[in-house]
């Protein structure tokens, strides 16, 4: 790539439970670099092996290793406080904004979207809605006390099945070998439950280690297993209850809103945004659910240029469409 000199930047970095994404563009939306770090689950970590500082290290080291230029202005931004973790000689600009945009906000200048309500099933889970200049936000509390919905409550139920299905035939599941398979475990059935329990002992408090078998749960739901299936459903109907709660709260009950769904469950299983969108039709019928199209670093992005460029809301949405092809999410 060519050295470039007095240019503004924009380095957009989505650390999540699972992975780190990082992409680079200039301040036309023309992405220059990027870069995703996905570490191996169980480190032992609360907040997820994507937050800590070597995985974010790795991630802004990667993408400004192909710029070999120097920034005027970089606007370094994200969405879960990695500020703390950033070493200034890894950046290379004259000088550095750093801009804390929450994920409802990123998913909503993803859409385009002034008002509506952002549902996200990650790692974690929550709900946030804005309405007339108001904000309301519901769960995100953590595995232990909410994050009802997500990943990690799925896995948490994948594995409560995987070990339950050796009591009695009537919980055979598909979700024991799958578990097995996940965690190569190559012992004998009979031990199988004992080394769970061992593995449950050792990371439950790995939001990571845990929220890895969400996958395994679709998986096994889609290949017709109806315990998993119903484990999605009953995570989908939680985060359906969260949102209906919030849209409750707000007295925006009557009214027509968007609610757009983010977060690594919800866009890439199918049998979760299905009976989410279903479970949504019965509690909170005004609402429109609609999956979240563009990856957070994109409306990151999107949000600086609008809201710190001052880039006009038509070349936005030119480039929001250009991102539908260089950094749409992948179902």
């Amino acid at each position: 790539m060519e050295s470039e000199h007095g240019m503004d930047g924009i380095l957009a970095i989505d650390s999540g439970g699972t992975k780190c994404e990082a992409v680079l563009a200039d301040k036309a939306g023309t992405i220059l670099a990027q870069a995703l770090i996905e570490p191996e689950p169980g480190n032992g970590k609360t907040h997820g092996s994507g937050r800590v500082p070597e995985t974010i290290h790795q991630a802004i080291g990667s993408v400004m290793k192909e710029w070999k230029g120097e920034f005027e202005l970089l606007h370094l931004t994200s969405s879960a406080g990695v500020f703390f973790f950033l070493s200034r000689n890894l950046l290379k600009a004259r000088s550095v904004s750093l801009l804390n945009i929450p994920e409802s906000d990123a998913v909503l200048a993803a859409e385009g979207i002034a008002d509506g309500v952002v549902a996200v099933a990650g790692t974690g889970a929550f709900a946030h809605l804005r309405w007339n200049g108001r904000h309301w936000h519901s769960d995100g509390y953590g595995p232990l006390l909410g994050d009802r919905g997500s990943g990690y409550a799925i896995g948490r139920e994948a594995l409560r099945a995987a070990i339950r299905a050796n009591e009695a035939p009537r919980h055979a599941t598909r979700l024991t070998e799958a578990v097995a398979a996940e965690l190569n475990y190559r012992g004998e059935r009979e031990q199988f439950s004992s080394y769970l329990v061992s593995f449950g002992l050792r990371n439950m408090a790995d939001r990571t280690a845990v929220a890895r078998f969400a996958r395994v749960a679709d998986r096994a739901a889609v290949l017709g297993d109806v315990i998993a299936a119903s484990i999605l459903e009953r995570a989908a109907d939680d985060l359906a209850e969260t949102v209906a709660d919030l849209v409750e709260r707000a007295e925006a009950c009557d009214v027509s809103l968007p609610v757009v769904g983010s977060g690594s469950v919800v866009i890439r299983s199918n049998v979760y945004w299905n009976r989410l969108v279903s479970r949504l039709k019965t509690l909170s019928p005004n609402l429109i659910p609609r999956r979240c199209s563009l990856r957070q670093v994109a409306g990151q992005i999107l949000h600086v240029m609008q809201h710190e460029l001052g880039v006009s809301p038509e070349e936005v949405a030119r480039i929001r469409q250009r991102f539908r092809f260089e950094l749409k999410e992948v179902l």
